[in-house]
């Protein structure tokens, strides 16, 4: 089918046709009818150009656009309809459907009213037909249109395959659906209710494929020029080829490619960080291996040297209870030998003293003996007074007069030794009350490190230790109870601000966060609990809806802190921070002065613009006492500094308390030597020089009466031989007592440390015992009681210095693993939102590097593979193929 424009010139009320006769091809417009279409009014209007190229001509306004809209109004859609354009009138929607049924003519502005009306020539109550006829010599089809009003405009489509006329078959007499059914009726007659139905149909009968003619029609009715000729061929006289879905196809198909690309590369990447942190995860677990089997030989080692020891022991103790009883035997024959010459002895006495010479040398002996006793006690008294006195610089040797003069200078001497000693203790009491503080110092110190290698965060072990109770009691997980220090951080370039941040934010950073879902069994739990500590939190909404963040200065105290990058609560820590710690970080008293809150890097906070405090009790840079940042390794390093410090202190300290010790005790034993001076209240215990002289006058009484008897000579001399065998065996049998009570003494204390030698044995797995021999073994020589002990203390301190040497290493691959583990989670936050900061997640990377290497990496390649060589080449040949067919179609055409 084909179509020739009606041309729109000007055109007066009635109109003028020019016809031509010629034989023409296709379905052509053969008649035209309106009536009560705009102006058209009362009667049925008709244009008849039998199927031959007419000029439609006529002055302005007298209806040429109402006719050729009436047209488009019987073969256009309405959503494509362009009424009115015939006329020059672009851009304007002046005309619809309605305007033309009811027959506008203009507008009318009424006084009082700001607005003009529009003028109709028809009430509600009429209704319009359009009716054309098109044939093609040999088959007349027409379409029709019929329009009325209930509440709004309603019309219905008549499709009849032989020619019909308004004035006969288009005069209703009853109701719109009587006149429906009775079209019906008619022979050859469709009635439609939609017009896609009828358009369709009217399509079918004309032989058109698709409405692109219709649409070419509503197109040339206004067309004044051709811009571009292959496009308005292309929009409007050509199909749309088939090929959308194709294209969409492989668009999707490129968008998979692209997509399979990106996860293969993903995995690439992610097999390229996790390959070196399963490798040093891989030599931290062999290290801690390491040291757990050198711990494990740490262990043994007492007892392993036990068991050795107790074998020496065995051997010392078996030789003792033999040398013992030999010396037993020998102490019997020398008692025995001892009572025969006691018996020997007190007969010769007897024989002496039946003597009257003898009876007054027996006297002359018995008082030489009591007085020998005394001089020797006065002299024994004389040499303690004698060093006594030295020492407090009083003359040794005295008479009575001397003797009372030192006593009353020592006297004198009482008071000031009291004031050293008062002295002396209390400087010893001050350095104990300084150790007790520094070892509780190193005790915390100590339980903090261990508390900080265990974990990531800066938060202090106390605080810690209260979350943990709480969240444990409650089953909740410590990832959903944060910390804000465990999410903020200062920024690496603004390192120097660290230290007046920390203060500034010190209390902001150690509250809890607590979600909506866990906030009531939280509350109440605290509430009921008596916590043994100070507790901050915030009740975090679950819908919670941050507030814009307002302009700040470049060095305002927000924009040199980050966030940590996963973290759920990023609005609220930043609404918190602006709307309370909004602080100006300020290098110059100036911009300090005019700013309202501020602060410096030394640690001068200005708040409300009067308040100013500063805290020096504590250095401000001191990374200890720092608990933002979820990077403690700067941490660990300061607090272990300070653990060697305080321990040099203690080291320190332990010597100035044995000093202080030693001169106490030196304070003392000088009083008590004071008071031991001053026991002598009288000289007659010293004077040892009279007993001397009554000694030396006995004597010589002795002498001259024993010059006076040669038998009692006889008997003395042989009691005195006796007297001296006696002497010999007796200072034989203390010598075998004391080897013996020796050799007792050595079998009770090895006997006693065999007992706690069998102590330390009990219980012993020797299998597992026998795998650390050899390793231990290797450190010692030949063991014997005298240096076995030693030994084992080198072995011992082998050991530890080697674990020691092995911390170290374990914790700098814990810090360098930690690390990389936490800038991997940052790379890749949603594969890692289960993963923990910490070694206990070793499990969790060595897993994913494991199926990444085996699983996902493989398929991701084999996928690639296939959507590149199966869908996309495949993809490309079909739609290469649909367009050559579409092009020959074209072509044909």
């Amino acid at each position: 089918m084909s179509w020739l424009p009606i041309w729109m010139m000007g055109m007066q009320r009635r109109t003028r046709m020019q016809t031509h006769e010629a034989q023409l091809t296709g379905f052509r417009l053969q008649r035209l009818e309106v009536l009560n279409w705009g102006t058209f009014h009362g009667r049925v209007w008709c244009i008849e150009p039998s199927g031959s190229p007419a000029l439609l001509t006529g002055a302005n306004g007298s209806g040429k656009s109402t006719l050729v809209d009436a047209l488009l109004t019987l073969l256009v859609p309405s959503r494509g309809r362009n009424y009115n354009q015939a006329s020059g009138a672009s851009g304007k929607r002046e005309r619809s459907e309605e305007s033309y049924v009811r027959g506008a003519y203009g507008k009318v502005q009424q006084e009082g009213d700001y607005r003009a009306k529009e003028q109709y020539l028809r009430e509600k109550d009429s209704f319009s037909v359009l009716l054309a006829v098109f044939g093609n010599g040999q088959k007349q089809i027409t379409v029709a249109q019929f329009f009325w009003f209930q509440n709004s405009l309603n019309k219905f489509f008549v499709l009849a395959d032989s020619p019909l006329s308004i004035q006969e078959h288009f005069a209703p007499t009853g109701s719109v659906r009587e006149f429906k059914k009775y079209l019906r009726g008619l022979d050859g007659v469709q009635v439609f209710d939609h017009f896609h139905q009828y358009s369709k149909r009217f399509r079918k009968q004309v032989s058109l494929r698709s409405d692109k003619a219709f649409d070419l029609f509503n197109q040339t009715v206004t067309i004044k020029e051709i811009g571009s000729l292959n496009s308005f061929v292309r929009q409007h006289m050509l199909e749309t080829p088939p090929t959308r879905e194709k294209i969409q196809g492989l668009i999707e198909n490129f968008d998979n490619l692209t997509q399979a690309h990106e996860a293969l590369e993903k995995a690439r990447q992610q097999l390229n960080l996790l390959k070196p942190i399963v490798n040093l995860a891989d030599r931290y677990e062999a290290l801690e291996t390491e040291i757990e089997q050198l711990e494990a030989c740490e262990k043994a080692v007492p007892t392993y040297f036990a068991g050795h020891k107790h074998k020496l022991l065995v051997a010392q103790k078996e030789a003792a209870e033999w040398d013992k009883a030999r010396e037993e035997s020998k102490l019997t024959a020398v008692v025995e030998h001892l009572t025969q010459l006691r018996d020997r002895a007190t007969k010769l006495e007897i024989s002496i003293s039946q003597d009257s010479v003898g009876q007054r040398l027996s006297d002359i002996k018995r008082e030489l003996r009591f007085q020998q006793r005394e001089r020797e006690q006065r002299q024994d008294l004389a040499r303690q007074y004698a060093i006594l006195a030295q020492e407090f610089e009083l003359p040794p040797e005295v008479d009575e007069a001397t003797f009372h003069q030192s006593r009353q200078q020592a006297e004198g001497f009482q008071p000031k030794i009291e004031q050293v000693l008062t002295t002396r203790q209390k400087e010893l009491e001050a350095w104990q009350i300084e150790r007790n503080d520094l070892r509780q110092e190193q005790k915390k110190l100590n339980d903090e490190l261990t508390s900080l290698r265990a974990r990531p965060s800066q938060i202090p072990k106390q605080n810690l230790d209260l979350r943990t109770r709480i969240l444990d009691a409650l089953g909740i997980a410590e990832r959903d109870v944060p910390f804000v220090g465990e999410l903020l951080q200062v920024r690496d370039k603004e390192w120097h601000w660290a230290g007046a941040i920390e203060r500034v934010l010190h209390n902001f950073g150690l509250r809890l966060l607590v979600p909506e879902r866990h906030y009531e069994r939280f509350a109440t739990y605290v509430r009921q609990t008596n916590l043994r500590g100070r507790l901050v939190f915030h009740r975090i909404a679950e819908d919670f809806e941050p507030r814009p963040l307002p302009n700040l200065e470049p060095d305002a105290l927000f924009n040199k802190l980050r966030l940590k990058p996963e973290t759920l609560y990023r609005g609220w820590i930043e609404n918190e921070l602006v709307q309370s710690y909004n602080y100006l970080c300020c290098d110059d008293m100036r911009t300090f002065q005019r700013a309202s809150r501020a602060i410096t890097a030394e640690g001068l906070i200005k708040s409300g613009n009067q308040r100013h405090e500063k805290d020096d009790r504590h250095p401000i840079n001191d990374p200890s006492r720092f608990i933002l940042g979820w990077n403690n390794a700067d941490k660990i390093r300061h607090l272990e500094a300070e653990l060697e410090k305080v321990s040099r202190q203690l080291n320190k300290i332990a010597g100035n308390i044995q000093q202080a010790e030693r001169q106490v005790e030196n304070a003392y034993a000088k009083r008590e030597r004071l008071q031991n001076f001053l026991a002598f209240g009288d000289f007659a215990p010293l004077d040892w020089r009279s007993v001397a002289a009554k000694i030396d006058q006995l004597t010589a009484e002795e002498a001259q009466l024993t010059a006076s008897s040669d038998k009692l000579q006889q008997l003395r001399d042989q009691l005195a031989q006796v007297q001296g065998q006696i002497a010999d065996e007796t200072k034989h049998e203390n010598q075998l007592r004391g080897d013996i009570g020796r050799l007792a003494y050595q079998i009770q204390t090895t006997t006693a440390e065999m007992a706690r030698c069998e102590a330390e044995l009990t219980d012993v797995d020797h299998e597992q015992m026998a795998q650390f021999v050899p390793e231990i073994k290797k450190l010692h020589g030949a063991l014997t009681l005298d240096q076995i002990d030693a030994e084992r203390r080198n072995v011992e301190t082998h050991f530890r210095q080697t674990i020691r040497a092995r911390q170290n290493s374990s914790q700098g691959l814990s810090n360098n693993l930690i690390g990389q583990m936490r800038s991997y989670k940052a790379q890749f936050p949603a594969e890692t939102v289960d993963f923990d900061d910490s070694l206990a997640a070793i499990p969790a990377f060595r897993q994913a590097f494991e199926r990444i290497q085996h699983d996902d990496l493989p398929q991701y390649e084999s996928r690639f593979k296939n959507l590149l060589n199966e869908k996309v080449v495949y993809n490309v040949t079909i739609l290469q193929g649909e367009l050559d067919k579409y092009r020959e179609e074209i072509e044909e055409s």
